[in-house]
């Protein structure tokens, strides 16, 4: 069935992508209409758009009758906004009417990706805009999307599923972007789409301008692959577990755009999901490893309710294999709520990004699964606040030496257990590794108020200094104990060196550590001190001596100890 409808989606995409998807996408023509406040106002505003003002923040609420908007244009294909005329301390919202429309509906493809784009300018472009989501609707500024689909019962359009989209970037102009992966449903259709913008409730608005320039809601060109299963054949095995390739395990003939789909015989919902599942081909007897690569300038979307898990090893009905989506520098884009991890599953990031696109986009590790950041990689996890990253006690985050987790999201930490004593949330900082909280991020354990964030510090780092003071409450900073033993607690690598010699030293305080380089005959030819924080610490030393063999002295309060090194200079 999913082949019949690719061959037919790939005719009808052509023809799909080249029509108006929103009336009047571009903003102009502008036509008059009285103010719907006041009959002696006559205003200007864009032919199947409305421009208006709420008194609570919603883009259904209260309407401000005491505000009659008007549009003009400088140029022909661009309608304009005077600031001056609005409330700043309201959002200004404009809004297709799409329900104009409801006997020639805007239809979208069912099991297909639509790239959603709004562009706008601001002049100046020093507007007092506001971002994130600490407003009405968990959203300061940009898209609504609603989307008619059947209710469980099957009656047609009588259900609305939301997608939402945020400014990318942190400067203006704020244009806006979102993914929007449609459902099997074949009546679905565009029924919403409310631009919103938000403003410093202080700003004077006066010679201000919001340009509305364009809003495009277009299918991609092709039809995505579909991912129902994850099989790894014999081929894929690397001697320690499988690496699949997306393209290899999934249906079409599109190696970049991928949709992973909800099972089609049942209703997507949170009693209903599908499990995407990862076995080995032919299945075995013992748990294995399958990871499900994502490459660079390859993206993949998810359908509501739709989660990846390892299948059941052969002959068990409890014993499952180990599901890692592994992204190598793709990107991941998350619209709905939530993409589950369980059991020892796990999301790999050595590259690529993440993209959130809601104020609740979710990655959520149950169970025992993990979130790792690969070796010298880098996450940037939310968008001004928006997003989340849930983690039930006994899930894992680890970070590899020098990755970077920029959270800009919530981090949320829950007991999922049945008795109510999961262990704590572990996060494992290896050495050069950096997890920080931005201004934006936020901390909680709001539904389990004895669950704690246990961070081991390896040789990592924890920025947490934009946390408030009740948030640093809920972080455990856990060290490696030093070993009375003080030459147990310092290694060199690699010896013999060239020109850099590593040291990580595992302190019991925060002390200086004094070293010295000797010489065969005594003489001390360099010295260095380093500040050491309590836990692990690693250093690089570069010392410029000639070649040959040397006694390195390091000394603290703790202890001294000696070793003897070789220089190569090769």
């Amino acid at each position: 069935m999913r082949y019949l409808f690719l061959l037919l989606a790939a005719g009808a995409v052509g023809r799909l992508s080249a029509q108006q998807w929103l009336p009047n996408y571009l903003f102009v023509p502008l036509e008059t209409r009285v103010c719907p406040y006041d009959s002696n106002i006559v205003i200007q505003q864009p032919s199947n758009w409305e421009i208006y003002q709420t008194t609570n923040g919603f883009w259904d609420g209260p309407r401000d009758s005491s505000v009659c908007i008007s549009a003009y244009t400088t140029v022909p294909w661009n309608a304009q906004i005077d600031l001056g005329q609005i409330n700043p301390q309201e959002p200004l919202f404009v809004r297709s009417l799409l329900d104009s429309f409801v006997s020639d509906p805007v239809y979208l493809l069912p099991n297909f990706q639509y790239a959603i784009v709004s562009n706008t300018a601001f002049l100046p472009d020093t507007l007092p805009l506001r971002f994130g989501t600490d407003c009405p609707e968990g959203l300061c500024t940009g898209v609504w999307l609603g989307v008619s689909i059947p209710d469980s019962a099957g009656n047609t359009a009588a259900a609305m599923r939301w997608h939402s989209g945020m400014p990318t970037g942190y400067y203006n102009p704020p244009n806006i972007s979102a993914c929007l992966p449609t459902e099997y449903f074949p009546d679905q259709s565009l029924r919403q789409f409310i631009l919103k913008f938000s403003f410093d409730t202080l700003a004077n608005l006066d010679g201000y301008t919001l340009e509305l320039q364009s809003a495009q809601v277009e299918p991609l060109w092709f039809p995505p692959n579909y991912l129902s299963a994850v099989v790894a054949e014999p081929f894929n095995w690397n001697g320690s577990f499988y690496e699949v390739p997306i393209a290899q395990t999934s249906d079409g003939w599109n190696d970049i755009n991928f949709l992973a789909l909800h099972d089609d015989t049942s209703y997507p919902d949170a009693l209903h999901p599908t499990w995407i599942e990862f076995r080995p081909e032919p299945n075995t007897e013992t748990p294995q490893t399958i990871a499900l690569n994502v490459e660079m300038y390859q993206t993949l979307e998810f359908q509501p309710f739709t989660y990846i898990r390892g299948a059941l090893v052969e002959g068990s009905d409890s014993i499952r294999h180990t599901a890692v989506l592994e992204n190598n520098g793709g990107n991941w884009c998350i619209n709905w709520l939530d993409v589950i991890f369980g059991g020892v599953d796990e999301y790999r990031h050595n590259g690529g990004s993440v993209e959130v696109n809601n104020p609740v986009s979710c990655l959520q590790f149950r169970d025992q699964s993990t979130l790792r950041i690969g070796e010298d990689a880098v996450l940037d996890y939310g968008n001004r606040g928006a997003g989340m990253l849930a983690f039930c006690g006994g899930a894992r985050i680890v970070l590899e030496p020098g990755a970077t987790l920029e959270l800009d999201a919530m981090l949320q930490i829950s007991d999922c257990s049945a008795d109510g004593n999961a262990p704590p949330v572990v996060v494992e900082l290896h050495p050069g590794s950096l997890l920080r909280f931005s201004e934006n991020a936020w901390l909680t354990n709001r539904f389990a108020p004895d669950m704690r964030l246990a961070v081991h510090l390896l040789g990592g780092t924890l920025d947490d200094s934009a946390l408030s003071v009740g948030e640093k409450a809920l972080i455990e900073r856990v060290y490696p104990e030093a070993s009375p033993d003080f030459g147990q607690n310092i290694q060199l690598s690699p010896n013999p060196f060239s020109h850099t010699l590593n040291v990580q030293y595992t302190a019991g305080q925060a002390e200086k550590l004094n070293v010295r380089w000797i010489n065969p005959a005594g003489q001390t030819v360099a010295q260095e001190v380093f500040s050491a924080q309590k836990g692990i610490n690693v250093w690089e030393m570069r010392p410029s001596i000639a070649d040959g063999f040397y006694f390195v002295q390091m000394e603290s309060a703790s202890g001294r100890c000696v070793r003897k090194v070789v220089r190569t200079g090769e």
